[in-house]
């Protein structure tokens, strides 16, 4: 049986995983409260909502929505 790392990122062993930094985890809380307020919205609206002065580039912002799906 095949398991992803999207799937199952514990048993993925072509890629290794870090517990989120200090600053990916207050990114992540404005996200969840984002969408709590609003609802759902496309990553680049909720991007631009979030760093609206390019505070954290789009290909960053991505890389923890990511992280965010894969931990559930």
């Amino acid at each position: 049986m095949w398991i992803c790392d999207f799937c199952a990122p514990a048993e993925c062993v072509a890629q290794r995983f870090r517990p989120a930094t200090e600053s990916e985890r207050k990114t992540l809380t404005r996200v969840l409260t984002a969408l709590r307020v609003s609802g759902m919205k496309s990553t680049g609206k909720l991007h631009a909502e979030l760093f609206p002065n390019g505070e954290m580039i789009r290909n960053a912002f991505e890389e923890i929505l990511g992280g965010m799906a894969r931990a559930g």
